[in-house]
């Protein structure tokens, strides 16, 4: 890997250090993690263009997999986040803020805790490190998401790309239906599968061991520890801080969902009618996109293929893959996109009949 690409992913810390500068200087400043994410970005992507560098051997994909500097920059995130959210719901509970300030910080919390905060958590969440997973957890609770880490591991990556699976979004189905279905559906599916999951290890179902419970008690847990902060920061335990909590959390989760429905939009596995199974998850059933700097900001998440075929491969490691379906953009343009329906329709529509016409 290029020395470029190994410094590279610290550019996901370019929405902590831009909220941060929010905090500290105010005005317009509060509204510089949107215009990083959905600006600069994407006109850089435009200007820098695709990458396409995998690891050359086996053994290189072995050394970045064992790479503890790689670990190290995901492992700090979750620290700095939490850092961040309790001073941006401190001060937007009450500080002296105008609204235009209040509404810059509040709306570019997500990108902190979901835009990043959640790929961090989904990519802590696939390792076996008790450290790692525990840390996934911490910030899935913040955004009230704890049972993810659930589904998306027993559930999603075994039924990515069929009916069952209530994170595939199907074609023609817009952003707007697909949420209500994916919110619900992924709940559901998690408290079966836990209980599920329980059951086989012999374990109480209504034991502190369910991580459904642990969906409930640690963002409670979030609430009390941001108002003692509060307490100590204004010398009142500032209220307000449990609203301003649960709507970011729930922005936050909205654009994990935003990304799971660009992520396998269309893409179907085939069902063998004789033996009622469906093929096995190939690259072709993901969406990629291999522009440069947004797969740095989003550590290669945007190279969904190669996680599917490979889940407990980790970031740097994941690989392009040639014959998987590519998006005209990467995630912050396509994430704008599918709040658009007829955009999002005439930007993929045209790229999936060619796909499948090729396929």
């Amino acid at each position: 890997m290029s020395l470029l690409k190994r410094l590279g992913f610290w550019v996901a810390y370019v929405v902590p250090l831009s909220i941060a500068a929010g905090l500290v200087f105010g005005g317009v400043s509060c509204w510089l993690p949107l215009l990083v994410v959905f600006v600069l970005i994407p006109v850089a992507d435009r200007l820098i263009g695709e990458n396409f560098e995998n690891p050359a051997t086996d053994a290189a994909v072995s050394a970045l997999q064992k790479s503890n500097y790689f670990r190290a920059i995901t492992i700090l995130y979750p620290f700095v986040q939490t850092l961040l959210l309790a001073l941006a719901l401190v001060n937007l509970a009450g500080g002296e803020w105008t609204w235009f300030e209040r509404l810059g910080i509040f709306l570019s919390l997500p990108l902190l805790t979901g835009g990043i905060g959640i790929t961090v958590a989904h990519e802590l969440g696939h390792r076996n490190s008790r450290l790692e997973r525990g840390l996934a957890k911490a910030l899935l609770s913040q955004v009230l998401y704890t049972h993810f880490i659930v589904e998306h591991n027993l559930g999603h990556h075994l039924e990515v790309a069929t009916p069952e699976d209530p994170s595939s979004a199907r074609y023609g189905e817009s952003f707007y239906r697909f949420w209500p279905r994916t919110v619900s559906g992924t709940w559901r599916s998690a408290v079966r599968l836990e209980r599920e999951r329980l059951k086989k290890l012999q374990a109480r179902v209504r034991g502190p061991r369910n991580q459904i419970f642990q969906s409930v008690a640690f963002p409670l847990a979030w609430v009390l520890f941001f108002l003692v902060i509060a307490k100590a920061w204004t010398g009142d335990f500032e209220f307000l801080v449990i609203p301003y909590f649960l709507a970011q959390a729930v922005l936050a989760f909205t654009l994990l969902e935003l990304v799971n429905y660009i992520e396998h939009y269309g893409l179907a596995r085939k069902k063998d009618a004789s033996t009622g199974r469906y093929e096995r998850v190939a690259p072709e059933h993901s969406w990629n996109s291999s522009y440069f700097l947004s797969n740095l900001l989003l550590f290669q998440l945007q190279r969904h293929s190669d996680h599917h075929v490979y889940p407990a491969r980790r970031y740097p490691a994941l690989r392009h893959h040639e014959r998987a379906p590519q998006l005209p953009a990467g995630y912050p343009t396509m994430v704008l996109a599918a709040l658009a329906p007829p955009v999002w329709r005439r930007l993929v529509h045209p790229r999936l009949a060619a796909f499948r016409d090729g396929a």
